[in-house]
């Protein structure tokens, strides 16, 4: 017979996986874990177990955001993902390369589908700026608190 309780639970959970996972669950359980959020990777569980949620949130990237983009001062940067594709979207200054007072006029610009996401925890997309006249094939790899481009920008996560 199995314990009733939160970490009973666990139990039932990780017997149901028959995985690593699952294997995480029951380890969960014995450290006194009573609580762990549905849908989450093993690296994510172990950062439970460990106590270090940043290492969950390091470990699988929300691409999902807004940026501040150090060669584009004050303009916008934003990332929207709807299932595996991200759009991606910002404004230019005029006559740029920031949005600042200096600017007489600020465009928009879309890139939707500009990029997918392989898996939920990919840390390399590749983005297509061609249609606003940047590189077609732009790398970029997660860096903990932002975007790493190939071509050495990054843009940190602000939101």
């Amino acid at each position: 017979r199995f314990p009733t309780g939160a970490p009973g639970n666990l139990v039932l959970q990780a017997m149901k996986k028959r995985s690593s996972l699952g294997l995480l669950l029951l380890v969960a359980a014995a450290c006194g874990v009573t609580f762990v959020p549905p849908a989450l990777s093993r690296r994510a569980v172990l950062a439970v177990i460990l106590g270090n949620a940043q290492v969950a949130e390091a470990a699988n990237p929300s691409w999902e955001g807004k940026y501040s983009d150090p060669r584009h001062v004050g303009c916008k940067r934003e990332i929207v993902q709807n299932g595996a594709r991200l759009t991606v979207t910002g404004t230019k200054g005029i006559p740029g390369p920031g949005c600042n007072a200096e600017s007489t006029e600020i465009k928009t610009w879309s890139l939707p589908d500009a990029a997918s996401v392989k898996a939920a925890d990919a840390q390399k997309i590749v983005i297509d700026f061609s249609p606003k006249g940047g590189p077609k094939d732009l790398e970029a790899v997660w860096d903990g608190d932002g975007i790493k481009f190939a071509d050495g920008n990054k843009w940190t996560k602000i939101g």
